[in-house]
């Protein structure tokens, strides 16, 4: 029964009966740089999004680049920084602070709680500019998050790395507020953790059921880490995240074993001792 409906799903996904040759039915229709959607009001009374993540094994990052035509031209490029106590004590909490320069859009700031259900939020929250939730599914870990995301003035975020400029000037009095629902920051004490390289595509793939994003970090002297993703609403979220691995698998390519994400490595790294 679970191999039928399994075979059903990727005949949906694929618009077709099933009889489609995979090179037509996983053509790639276009890709170009990712951009995320303009900062705006949540609204509560709507089903929530998941975001369905794959991360590929190392040994077919070279290749998947190939195949999906993943060129540093075509990409959004982006360099990300975390904020946290050098023993991660906010990361511990729930909380994560971050801000991204972004080469195709303005610069940002995001508070991100999790996990926080939608339902736990107070609703005068879903009335702020660049609030919103939704869940990260990523293998057989799931977890709903909540955030609050800001635009940052050019050359803000450079003089917070470069000492320049106290932490907590990158993120606004609400942005706070929101914050102190997952523990009290001492900003004094936090460190910048980065900056991460990193390019962002979005691509239109024929028979997905969504855009497939695909995200490369580079963190120094490690190797890269590669993601696949698609956001749909929450009551697909199953059958996506069936339809991207199947993706994938045409391709000849197979989830790395851990699917660690990309943000606990990239806290583990710059959280290391050896490298302050």
């Amino acid at each position: 029964m679970k191999v039928r409906l399994f075979l059903s799903l990727l005949a949906f996904f694929a618009g077709c009966s099933g009889t489609e040759p995979a090179a037509e039915r996983d053509e790639i229709l276009s890709v170009e740089a990712a951009i995320d959607e303009a900062l705006g009001k949540a609204d509560s009374g709507l089903t929530g999004n998941t975001e369905v993540k794959v991360t590929l094994r190392e040994s077919d990052i070279a290749s998947a680049t190939k195949v999906f035509k993943l060129t540093a031209k075509a990409a959004s490029k982006r360099q990300i920084w975390f904020y946290d106590t050098p023993a991660l004590v906010l990361f511990e909490e729930g909380l994560l602070l971050r801000a991204r320069k972004i080469s195709n859009g303005p610069d940002d700031t995001t508070v991100k709680i999790r996990p926080m259900e939608r339902d736990a939020v107070d609703e005068s929250w879903f009335e702020v500019e660049g609030f919103k939730c939704e869940t990260d599914q990523s293998g057989d870990r799931s977890v709903s998050s909540c955030s609050l995301t800001g635009e940052q003035d050019q050359g803000e975020i450079d003089d917070v790395g470069d000492g320049e400029r106290d932490i907590d000037k990158l993120f606004t009095s609400e942005q706070e507020d929101f914050a102190s629902n997952a523990a009290q920051v001492d900003w004094g004490q936090l460190v910048p953790l980065g900056p991460i390289a990193a390019l962002a595509w979005k691509l239109e793939v024929k028979g997905m059921p969504a855009p497939v994003a695909f995200e490369r970090w580079d963190l120094p002297g490690m190797p890269p880490v590669l993601e696949a993703s698609m956001r749909v609403p929450d009551e697909d979220a199953a059958a996506a995240t069936e339809a991207l691995i199947a993706l994938l698998g045409r391709k000849g390519f197979e989830p790395d074993s851990t699917q660690e994400t990309k943000t606990k490595l990239a806290l583990d790294y710059f959280s290391d001792p050896s490298r302050r």
